[in-house]
């Protein structure tokens, strides 16, 4: 799987490439959850006690686009996205992204490489 990431400006991670194994693209863009400060739990109630964030749902991250989220239209079925939809996702959420990821994206797949990484650093800003 190739791993293309990069950062926004407001604290956003990008994650996307190709998944060599299932044949399609995925991506994600996450943060630490605000709520629970990426420890997945919450003080509640007298006492401090803990609970799981009910942001998050424990997971630490919170997500402006998960391919994985089942009611996401930009994904197929089983979470898969093709090229199209990576573009249509990011044109959604996000006002820039680094212009040669799609060239990237693309060649990964005519590759089809695995085990590839890349960052891009910081780049603009989400919707």
């Amino acid at each position: 799987m190739t791993q293309r990431t990069w950062k926004t400006t407001d604290g956003w991670k990008v994650l996307t490439g190709w998944h060599r194994p299932l044949q399609h693209y995925f991506l994600q863009i996450s943060r630490p959850c605000s709520r629970c400060n990426g420890d997945g739990v919450t003080p509640t109630g007298p006492g401090g006690t803990e609970r799981e964030c009910m942001i998050c749902g424990g997971r630490g991250e919170e997500f402006l686009f998960d391919n994985l989220d089942s009611k996401n239209p930009l994904t197929d079925p089983m979470g898969g996205m093709s090229q199209a939809q990576v573009f249509a996702a990011l044109t959604a959420t996000l006002t820039e992204w680094p212009d040669q990821v799609m060239a990237v994206l693309g060649y990964d797949k005519n590759a089809n490489l695995g085990n590839s990484t890349s960052d891009f650093g910081m780049i603009g800003a989400k919707k």
